[in-house]
C-alpha cells in the first residue's frame, strides 16, 4: 500500500515539475522549488520521510502566522507574480517607459531580478542582506570538514541569477542555513518594499505638481 502511495506520489510530482516547465512565467520558481524526496533531517513527521517534497509545505510557509507581509511577498516573488512596473507593462502589454524602474537613474528594466539584485535605491538593504547571508554561510561551516559545504567566497562567485535563487530558497547544504537566509530574504522584501511605496507616490505627487 505505501509503496503505491510512494508511486502515485511521483507521478503526480512529474507531471507538476512537467507542466510548471513549460510556463515562462514560473522560470524562477521551477528552478527554486525542491522536486526531491524528503530527507530525514528536513521531514517534520515520520510519515513524510521519502515522500516527494512539492506534495508538502515550503518550510518557510510556516512562518505566514508571525511575518504575513515577508511571507505573502516571498511567494508572491517565487511564483513570478511580484507587481514590479515590468510585470504590470508585460500584463498590459505596454511596455517601454512603463516598465522602468521609477526608483533610480539606470534606465532599467523593474525585474524581479533588478529589484531584488540590481537597483541602487535598496544598496544598503541589501548589504544588510548579504550580510545575514554570509553569517550563515561562514556558521554552516563549523563542525565540517572544509569544503564540503558552500562558503562566502563560493556563494558570491555564484552568477547573479543563481544567488537570487537561492535568496529565494533554493535548497542549500543544512536546513540551518536556508532558514537564516529566508528570514533575511523576508526582511528585505518587507522593507524594500514600503521603501518602493514612498518613492513611488513622491514620483506620482511630483507628476501631479
Amino acid at each position: 500500500m505505501l509503496d503505491a502511495e510512494f508511486a502515485i506520489d511521483k507521478r503526480e510530482c512529474d507531471d507538476l515539475k512537467e507542466h510548471v516547465s513549460s510556463m515562462s512565467t514560473l522560470e524562477n520558481y521551477h528552478h527554486i522549488k525542491c522536486w526531491e524526496i524528503i530527507s530525514k533531517e528536513r521531514a517534520y513527521a515520520k510519515t513524510h520521510i521519502g515522500r516527494q517534497a512539492p506534495r508538502f509545505l515550503e518550510p518557510y510557509l510556516v512562518e505566514w502566522p508571525n511575518d504575513k507581509r515577508g511571507t505573502r511577498l516571498k511567494i508572491l516573488a517565487r511564483s513570478g507574480q511580484l507587481l514590479l512596473n515590468g510585470m504590470q507593462a508585460q500584463r498590459s502589454r505596454a511596455m517601454g517607459a512603463l516598465s522602468m524602474c521609477l526608483c533610480c537613474n539606470s534606465d532599467s528594466e523593474e525585474t524581479f531580478h533588478h529589484f531584488l539584485m540590481e537597483c541602487p535605491a535598496y544598496h544598503h538593504l541589501r548589504n544588510r542582506r548579504d550580510q545575514r547571508v554570509h553569517r550563515a554561510l561562514s556558521a554552516a561551516q563549523r563542525g565540517v570538514e572544509p569544503g564540503s559545504v558552500m562558503n562566502s567566497g563560493e556563494f558570491d562567485s555564484l552568477s547573479s541569477y543563481d544567488r537570487m535563487l537561492r535568496i529565494l530558497g533554493k535548497r542549500m547544504d543544512f536546513v540551518k542555513t536556508e532558514e537564516a537566509i529566508d528570514r533575511a530574504c523576508r526582511k528585505y522584501l518587507v522593507r524594500a518594499w514600503e521603501e518602493r511605496k514612498v518613492i513611488h507616490e513622491q514620483w506620482a505627487n511630483s507628476e501631479w505638481n
